[in-house]
């Protein structure tokens, strides 16, 4: 996988069901001087608490690779 830090938006986030759309390969504000070529990568941290007493909340990470469209 190539370096470059992709930028995705996220709607509905706080909702059970979430859509991730990648919206750049890479965000050329992290990486001004680093051309933006190949794939990009996302970590998105996913957070679900619980309504029991105390609360308790687990956390996943998912990984994304972004590529370009064709």
């Amino acid at each position: 996988m190539d370096g470059n830090l992709s930028s995705v938006s996220i709607a509905n986030a706080d909702t059970p069901v979430a859509t991730v759309t990648a919206t750049s390969v890479c965000h050329p504000d992290w990486l001004p001087l680093i051309p933006c070529k190949g794939t990009g990568v996302v970590h998105i941290i996913l957070a679900v608490t619980d309504a029991g007493t105390p609360q308790l909340t687990s956390y996943r990470r998912v990984i994304l690779k972004v590529r370009a469209a064709q």
